[in-house]
């Protein structure tokens, strides 16, 4: 049966029933004490908002799995504690790609946006470019240019 509380202005609403937030914050509004149906609500929405944090434990998780890569990156210079920020930026993708496979549904869009900063990052750093078909064509007709007076000199 729902309780209904008529204010003295506007239409009569309708009380949620315990077993609910609303209810628990009802019950502490009132000076009593919660019941056990409204303590679990508010436990397991406090149990949902931590799940975030198990997120995060798993990512760090899922890194702490990844191999190591193969090839050993050679350091920037003598000093140890140089950083670079190329070798980082390709290290963070490498874990972004092993999050992914491992990815819930809902993760996917952080982690693909992710991914696609840090490979314009390694582009910009100088990591592979792609080098566009219109490029190379305009390279090669620049070569050809080049070569064309050499070989109109030696004739």
């Amino acid at each position: 049966m729902d309780m209904v509380l008529t204010l003295e202005v506007g239409m009569p609403r309708v009380l949620k029933p315990c077993g609910t937030e609303a209810a628990y914050r009802r019950h502490l509004r009132n000076g009593e004490e919660a019941c056990d149906a409204c303590k679990a609500a508010v436990a397991g929405k406090k149990m949902d908002r931590l799940d975030g944090d198990r997120d995060t434990r798993k990512l760090s998780a899922i890194a702490s799995a990844v191999p190591e890569p193969s090839a050993e990156v050679a350091p920037a210079s003598s000093g140890s504690d140089e950083y670079d920020p190329l070798t980082d930026a390709k290290e963070n993708l490498r874990l972004v790609k092993a999050a992914l496979k491992e990815a819930v549904p809902r993760e996917v869009s952080a982690l693909s946006k992710r991914r696609q900063e840090l490979v314009a990052l390694i582009s910009e750093l100088g990591g592979k470019k792609e080098v566009s078909i219109a490029d190379q064509l305009a390279e090669r007709r620049a070569a050809r240019r080049r070569a064309e007076p050499e070989a109109s000199a030696t004739s």
